[in-house]
């Protein structure tokens, strides 16, 4: 990418940046600047409003970890800006928050207060315990400067915890750098050839290749066995669903035949008892009793009185039990008289 030769055309007017740098360049920064000190090896000292500036940027946009630091000097163009091309390493960067730590948490209060009291509302987000004070927060809120002190100093605590956890990791490496073998570029040019050739030459070369092949017809299995399965249990349910709707039609069906026939057989019941009590008989079938007792015994004729001189009017004689003297008269008839001798 080509860059502009002039650092002011990298940004637009409106970049947050600018407020920034502005603002540290008209505080008070002669502390900082009465202890400045050669950087070593005839080396001389980054000048302390930049280095100011990039810390409150860097910690405003929630980047504390003076490596990080470093790397965004390299690659990012608003540190670019800041640093005017500059690449103070992480080292650098942690000694000047450490020399100058009470006075860096004074000058970057100032420098949030002066955001709120000029309506930015806020520089970048600014994380407190995880709280980000967002670009809509409120004038009173960023110009309370008891409040935005306690989010430098833990901005500043939290640098400070980020460094140590890195120098333990990685002494006094930035911890991104490229092992020492790959640095000369015709040596990695190099291996990264053999490394290609080997891989094409290695029968094994394919193995993961054929792994994940075979994980991912596994799991094309078993997700179409998971859609048949729901298409089994759609169709099975269907199935019976069906079948309950036809079993429920065919009672229905059945209902209703038996309520007709039944109707019918009630109608025939009725017209033949009023024909029997009329006298006359109809031509079919007479109804049995059983079809419809009830309508039968409604409409059964009534019994007709007999006459008095009738067989059926008449008492049938009860035959008498025999008497005592009776049974002794029949008994003696019966037996024969003995004779004399």
């Amino acid at each position: 990418m080509l860059l502009p030769p002039d650092l002011r055309d990298w940004l637009p007017v409106d970049h947050q940046v600018w407020f920034v740098l502005d603002a540290v360049a008209r505080l008070d920064t002669a502390g900082f600047a009465a202890r400045a000190r050669l950087g070593g090896a005839g080396r001389a000292g980054y000048d302390p409003d930049m280095l100011l500036a990039l810390l409150i940027w860097a910690y405003a946009g929630g980047v504390t970890s003076s490596r990080q630091v470093e790397r965004r000097c390299r690659e990012d163009v608003a540190f670019m800006v800041i640093s005017g091309l500059a690449r103070p390493d992480h080292a650098t960067i942690a000694r000047f928050r450490q020399q100058h730590d009470e006075a860096f948490v004074d000058l970057f209060t100032k420098v949030l207060a002066l955001c709120g009291r000029a309506g930015m509302g806020g520089l970048g987000h600014v994380a407190v315990d995880g709280t980000k004070i967002a670009a809509n927060a409120s004038m009173q809120a960023m110009t309370d400067e008891d409040g935005l002190r306690r989010i430098a100093c833990r901005l500043v605590e939290q640098a400070a915890a980020d460094d140590a956890v890195e120098d333990e990791l990685f002494g006094d490496a930035r911890g991104d750098e490229l092992p020492e073998a790959l640095q000369d570029p015709a040596r990695r040019r190099a291996l990264l050839d053999e490394l290609i050739e080997r891989a094409e030459t290695d029968p094994n070369r394919d193995r993961g290749g054929k792994r994940r092949r075979a994980v991912d017809k596994a799991d094309r299995a078993l997700a179409l066995a998971d859609e048949l399965a729901a298409v089994r249990d759609t169709t099975r349910r269907a199935a019976r669903q069906r079948l309950q709707d036809e079993l429920d039609a065919a009672r229905h069906s059945a209902a209703h035949i038996r309520a007709a026939v039944q109707q019918k057989a009630d109608e025939r019941a009725t017209q033949h008892a009023a024909a029997a009590a009329e006298g006359r008989r109809l031509p079919g079938p007479s109804p049995s009793r059983s079809t419809n007792t009830a309508t039968y015994a409604a409409h059964k004729p009534a019994s007709r009185p007999s006459r008095p001189n009738s067989p059926r009017s008449r008492p049938h004689p009860t035959p008498a039990k025999p008497t005592a003297a009776r049974r002794t008269t029949t008994r003696s008839a019966a037996s024969p008289t003995p004779t004399a001798g």
